[in-house]
């Protein structure tokens, strides 16, 4: 059994390298949909702005089997009436399998005026869930995955044309 199951994750990890090798590596342009949830009690959600995106990953190798993914958005937000996270620009996905990983922020918009604003953000979150569907023939890829902040899990989708 546990021979199965082994060949079986070895299977499913070379269909997935197979399939991930036909995803080209340029900066692909795309649309972000837009996403709201709303979790538990107080007012605490999560949401994404529909608009442009860019999607861009290297090419898997024996050194990085997972490399990161670099993926523009217009903006998505995370917290409660008047306090949480607002990012917008560019995020870095750097996985730990391959459906999962961290996902961090380069940018968080300041809540005041006053507030020193610093690049890289230093602010990550979980993700999970990760899919990218490249169709070959349309040279199209479709990526979703959510993003697990601490009282709300926002799902995302993006599609992006070669």
């Amino acid at each position: 059994m546990f021979r199965q199951s082994m060949l079986l994750s070895l299977v499913a990890s070379a269909l997935s390298w197979s399939a991930y090798a036909e995803v080209p590596t340029k900066l692909l342009p795309g649309t972000l949909t837009d996403a709201f949830s709303v979790a538990g009690t107080g007012g605490w959600h999560c949401g994404a702005d529909p608009g442009i995106a860019l999607f861009q990953r290297a090419a898997p190798t024996a050194q990085i089997p997972l490399p990161p993914v670099t993926f523009a958005f217009p903006a998505i937000g995370y917290g409660q009436t008047y306090a949480g996270y607002s990012f917008q620009g560019t995020a870095l996905l750097s996985f730990t399998t391959v459906t999962a990983g961290t996902v961090a922020f380069d940018y968080e918009a300041p809540a005041t005026a006053q507030t020193k604003i610093r690049l890289p953000s230093g602010v990550s979150f979980p993700f999970k869930a990760y899919q990218a569907t490249w169709n070959s023939a349309a040279r199209t890829l479709l990526v979703t995955f959510t993003i697990a902040f601490p009282t709300c899990t926002l799902p995302i989708t993006a599609f992006f044309r070669s």
